[in-house]
Protein backbone atom coordinates (compact mmCIF):
# COMPACT_ATOMS: atom_id res chain seq x y z
CA UNK A 1 0.00 0.00 0.00
CA UNK A 2 2.89 2.35 0.75
CA UNK A 3 6.23 2.87 -0.97
CA UNK A 4 8.61 1.21 1.47
CA UNK A 5 11.60 3.10 0.07
CA UNK A 6 9.98 6.42 1.01
CA UNK A 7 8.72 5.36 4.44
CA UNK A 8 12.09 6.04 6.06
CA UNK A 9 11.30 9.76 5.98
CA UNK A 10 8.12 9.21 7.97
CA UNK A 11 7.00 7.85 11.31
CA UNK A 12 4.18 7.63 13.82
CA UNK A 13 3.22 9.78 16.78
CA UNK A 14 1.67 8.00 19.74
CA UNK A 15 1.36 8.94 23.38
CA UNK A 16 3.05 12.28 22.84
CA UNK A 17 6.24 10.86 21.28
CA UNK A 18 7.46 10.72 17.68
CA UNK A 19 9.06 7.47 16.49
CA UNK A 20 11.55 9.22 14.22
CA UNK A 21 12.36 12.42 16.09
CA UNK A 22 12.28 11.17 19.69
CA UNK A 23 13.36 7.53 19.33
CA UNK A 24 15.37 7.56 16.07
CA UNK A 25 13.41 4.65 14.62
CA UNK A 26 13.40 4.05 10.86
CA UNK A 27 9.99 3.09 9.50
CA UNK A 28 10.46 0.26 6.98
CA UNK A 29 6.92 -1.03 6.40
CA UNK A 30 3.36 -0.06 7.27
CA UNK A 31 -0.10 -1.54 6.87
CA UNK A 32 -3.22 0.29 8.06
CA UNK A 33 -5.46 -2.67 7.28
CA UNK A 34 -8.89 -2.63 5.73
CA UNK A 35 -12.31 -2.07 7.23
CA UNK A 36 -14.51 -5.15 7.59
CA UNK A 37 -18.28 -4.94 7.93
CA UNK A 38 -19.64 -6.46 11.12
CA UNK A 39 -22.82 -8.49 10.77
CA UNK A 40 -25.06 -9.75 13.55
CA UNK A 41 -27.32 -12.32 11.89
CA UNK A 42 -29.92 -13.97 14.10
CA UNK A 43 -32.12 -16.78 12.79
CA UNK A 44 -35.85 -16.22 12.99
CA UNK A 45 -37.39 -19.05 15.02
CA UNK A 46 -40.45 -21.11 14.11
CA UNK A 47 -39.81 -20.77 10.39
CA UNK A 48 -39.04 -23.55 7.92
CA UNK A 49 -37.09 -21.27 5.61
CA UNK A 50 -33.53 -20.15 6.43
CA UNK A 51 -34.57 -16.62 7.35
CA UNK A 52 -32.45 -14.37 9.53
CA UNK A 53 -32.38 -10.75 10.60
CA UNK A 54 -29.23 -8.61 10.50
CA UNK A 55 -29.13 -6.51 13.67
CA UNK A 56 -25.92 -4.74 12.65
CA UNK A 57 -27.83 -1.85 11.08
CA UNK A 58 -30.59 -1.60 13.66
CA UNK A 59 -29.35 1.90 14.57
CA UNK A 60 -29.54 3.03 10.96
CA UNK A 61 -25.97 2.65 9.73
CA UNK A 62 -23.40 -0.15 9.27
CA UNK A 63 -21.14 -1.36 12.07
CA UNK A 64 -17.50 -2.14 11.35
CA UNK A 65 -14.91 -4.39 12.93
CA UNK A 66 -11.88 -2.81 14.65
CA UNK A 67 -9.05 -1.97 12.29
CA UNK A 68 -5.63 -3.62 12.60
CA UNK A 69 -2.53 -1.46 12.14
CA UNK A 70 1.02 -2.74 11.72
CA UNK A 71 4.26 -0.75 11.63
CA UNK A 72 7.72 -2.20 11.13
CA UNK A 73 10.78 -0.31 12.34
CA UNK A 74 14.53 -0.73 12.02
CA UNK A 75 16.81 0.34 14.85
CA UNK A 76 20.57 0.42 15.26
CA UNK A 77 22.80 1.25 18.20
CA UNK A 78 26.54 1.39 18.98
CA UNK A 79 26.45 -1.77 21.11
CA UNK A 80 24.17 -4.72 21.82
CA UNK A 81 23.53 -3.45 25.36
CA UNK A 82 22.38 -0.05 24.11
CA UNK A 83 20.17 -1.71 21.48
CA UNK A 84 18.43 -3.81 24.12
CA UNK A 85 17.95 -0.76 26.35
CA UNK A 86 16.43 1.21 23.48
CA UNK A 87 14.17 -1.70 22.54
CA UNK A 88 12.86 -1.92 26.11
CA UNK A 89 12.18 1.82 26.03
CA UNK A 90 10.22 1.41 22.80
CA UNK A 91 8.17 -1.43 24.29
CA UNK A 92 7.42 0.66 27.38
CA UNK A 93 6.44 3.66 25.24
CA UNK A 94 4.00 1.66 23.13
CA UNK A 95 2.60 -0.95 25.51
CA UNK A 96 1.98 1.28 28.53
CA UNK A 97 -0.17 3.77 26.65
CA UNK A 98 -3.95 3.56 27.02
CA UNK A 99 -6.07 3.89 23.90
CA UNK A 100 -4.74 7.11 22.39
CA UNK A 101 -4.56 9.10 19.19
CA UNK A 102 -2.10 7.61 16.69
CA UNK A 103 -0.78 9.81 13.89
CA UNK A 104 0.77 8.20 10.81
CA UNK A 105 2.26 11.18 9.02
CA UNK A 106 1.92 9.62 5.56
CA UNK A 107 -1.84 10.15 5.96
CA UNK A 108 -2.23 13.86 6.47
CA UNK A 109 -5.14 15.53 8.27
CA UNK A 110 -6.41 12.29 9.85
CA UNK A 111 -5.52 10.18 12.87
CA UNK A 112 -6.51 6.84 14.39
CA UNK A 113 -7.63 6.03 17.93
CA UNK A 114 -5.69 2.91 18.87
CA UNK A 115 -3.94 0.82 21.48
CA UNK A 116 -0.75 -1.21 21.01
CA UNK A 117 -1.29 -4.96 21.31
CA UNK A 118 2.16 -6.35 20.63
CA UNK A 119 5.79 -5.44 19.94
CA UNK A 120 7.95 -8.26 18.60
CA UNK A 121 11.41 -8.58 17.06
CA UNK A 122 11.31 -9.70 13.43
CA UNK A 123 14.99 -10.05 12.54
CA UNK A 124 18.40 -9.25 14.00
CA UNK A 125 21.12 -8.47 11.45
CA UNK A 126 23.78 -8.44 14.16
CA UNK A 127 23.74 -7.87 17.92
CA UNK A 128 23.12 -4.12 17.59
CA UNK A 129 20.92 -3.78 14.47
CA UNK A 130 17.49 -5.27 13.95
CA UNK A 131 13.86 -4.90 12.91
CA UNK A 132 10.74 -5.17 15.04
CA UNK A 133 7.00 -4.85 14.45
CA UNK A 134 4.36 -3.01 16.48
CA UNK A 135 0.72 -4.01 15.99
CA UNK A 136 -2.28 -1.94 17.06
CA UNK A 137 -6.04 -2.34 17.32
CA UNK A 138 -7.79 0.85 16.21
CA UNK A 139 -11.30 2.15 15.82
CA UNK A 140 -12.43 1.50 12.23
CA UNK A 141 -12.89 5.19 11.43
CA UNK A 142 -10.11 7.70 10.86
CA UNK A 143 -10.79 11.06 12.51
CA UNK A 144 -10.28 14.32 10.64
CA UNK A 145 -7.98 16.98 12.04
CA UNK A 146 -9.50 19.85 10.06
CA UNK A 147 -13.21 19.08 10.04
CA UNK A 148 -15.25 21.87 8.43
CA UNK A 149 -12.22 23.88 7.37
CA UNK A 150 -12.66 25.09 3.80
CA UNK A 151 -9.57 26.63 2.14
CA UNK A 152 -10.10 30.31 1.41
CA UNK A 153 -9.36 29.89 -2.29
CA UNK A 154 -12.24 27.35 -2.51
CA UNK A 155 -14.67 29.26 -0.29
CA UNK A 156 -17.85 30.48 -2.00
CA UNK A 157 -19.19 33.56 -0.23
CA UNK A 158 -22.57 33.12 -1.91
CA UNK A 159 -23.13 29.43 -1.09
CA UNK A 160 -20.75 28.33 1.69
CA UNK A 161 -20.94 29.01 5.40
CA UNK A 162 -18.25 29.20 8.05
CA UNK A 163 -18.46 26.20 10.36
CA UNK A 164 -16.51 26.41 13.59
CA UNK A 165 -14.94 23.14 14.64
CA UNK A 166 -14.93 24.05 18.34
CA UNK A 167 -18.04 25.62 19.85
CA UNK A 168 -18.42 27.12 23.33
CA UNK A 169 -21.65 27.78 25.20
CA UNK A 170 -21.86 29.13 28.74
CA UNK A 171 -24.26 29.57 31.66
CA UNK A 172 -27.83 29.98 30.33
CA UNK A 173 -27.74 30.35 26.57
CA UNK A 174 -29.27 29.14 23.31
CA UNK A 175 -27.14 28.81 20.19
CA UNK A 176 -27.45 27.46 16.67
CA UNK A 177 -24.59 25.79 14.82
CA UNK A 178 -24.29 24.05 11.48
CA UNK A 179 -22.87 20.63 10.61
CA UNK A 180 -22.23 19.92 6.96
CA UNK A 181 -21.57 16.22 7.61
CA UNK A 182 -23.93 13.97 5.67
CA UNK A 183 -24.72 11.82 8.71
CA UNK A 184 -25.20 12.09 12.46
CA UNK A 185 -22.02 12.60 14.48
CA UNK A 186 -21.30 12.36 18.20
CA UNK A 187 -18.94 15.22 19.07
CA UNK A 188 -16.42 15.45 21.87
CA UNK A 189 -17.55 17.45 24.90
CA UNK A 190 -15.74 19.19 27.73
CA UNK A 191 -17.35 20.80 30.78
CA UNK A 192 -15.51 23.47 32.75
CA UNK A 193 -16.92 24.89 35.99
CA UNK A 194 -14.62 26.44 38.62
CA UNK A 195 -17.38 26.02 41.21
CA UNK A 196 -18.19 22.42 40.28
CA UNK A 197 -21.65 23.10 38.89
CA UNK A 198 -23.28 20.71 36.45
CA UNK A 199 -25.45 21.63 33.47
CA UNK A 200 -28.91 20.71 34.64
CA UNK A 201 -30.88 21.64 31.53
CA UNK A 202 -29.64 20.43 28.15
CA UNK A 203 -31.99 20.63 25.16
CA UNK A 204 -30.55 19.59 21.80
CA UNK A 205 -32.78 19.96 18.73
CA UNK A 206 -35.90 20.00 20.88
CA UNK A 207 -34.99 16.90 22.90
CA UNK A 208 -34.15 17.30 26.59
CA UNK A 209 -31.09 15.28 27.60
CA UNK A 210 -29.88 14.18 31.04
CA UNK A 211 -27.72 16.61 33.00
CA UNK A 212 -24.04 16.92 32.13
CA UNK A 213 -21.87 16.39 35.21
CA UNK A 214 -18.51 15.39 33.70
CA UNK A 215 -16.55 18.24 35.25
CA UNK A 216 -12.82 17.50 35.01
CA UNK A 217 -11.99 19.46 31.81
CA UNK A 218 -11.20 16.27 29.89
CA UNK A 219 -12.88 15.42 26.60
CA UNK A 220 -15.67 12.85 26.66
CA UNK A 221 -18.58 11.67 24.51
CA UNK A 222 -22.25 11.06 25.22
CA UNK A 223 -24.15 8.65 22.99
CA UNK A 224 -27.32 10.72 23.40
CA UNK A 225 -25.62 13.98 22.33
CA UNK A 226 -26.10 13.56 18.58
CA UNK A 227 -25.43 16.38 16.11
CA UNK A 228 -27.60 16.20 13.01
CA UNK A 229 -26.63 17.27 9.48
CA UNK A 230 -27.54 20.91 8.91
CA UNK A 231 -28.67 23.37 11.57
CA UNK A 232 -28.64 22.29 15.22
CA UNK A 233 -30.12 24.20 18.16
CA UNK A 234 -28.67 23.79 21.65
CA UNK A 235 -29.98 25.31 24.86
CA UNK A 236 -28.37 24.94 28.27
CA UNK A 237 -29.17 26.39 31.69
CA UNK A 238 -26.60 26.45 34.46
CA UNK A 239 -24.44 28.73 36.60
CA UNK A 240 -20.75 29.50 36.12
CA UNK A 241 -20.22 26.76 33.52
CA UNK A 242 -18.72 26.47 30.06
CA UNK A 243 -19.49 23.62 27.66
CA UNK A 244 -17.11 23.04 24.76
CA UNK A 245 -18.23 21.05 21.70
CA UNK A 246 -15.62 19.68 19.31
CA UNK A 247 -17.00 18.58 15.94
CA UNK A 248 -14.99 15.87 14.22
CA UNK A 249 -15.48 14.00 10.96
CA UNK A 250 -14.95 10.24 10.78
CA UNK A 251 -14.10 8.47 7.52
CA UNK A 252 -13.29 4.88 6.57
Amino acid sequence: MFNNLALGKHGIKFGGRDSKRDLELILTDADIGSVQLKTVDVSIPYNNRPLSFDFSQICGEPIYQPRKLRFEFAMTAPTARIWQDRYRNVCAWLMRQPRSNLYFDVIRDYHFTARCDDVSIEQMYNDHTGRFTATFTANPMMISEDYADTPWDLFSFSDDCMNKTKIAISNTQTIQFFSYANKDIIPRLSLVSPTGHKIGLVVLNGVQLPAIEHNDRSWFRRDDFVVKPGTNTLRIASVNTMLYIDLVEEVL
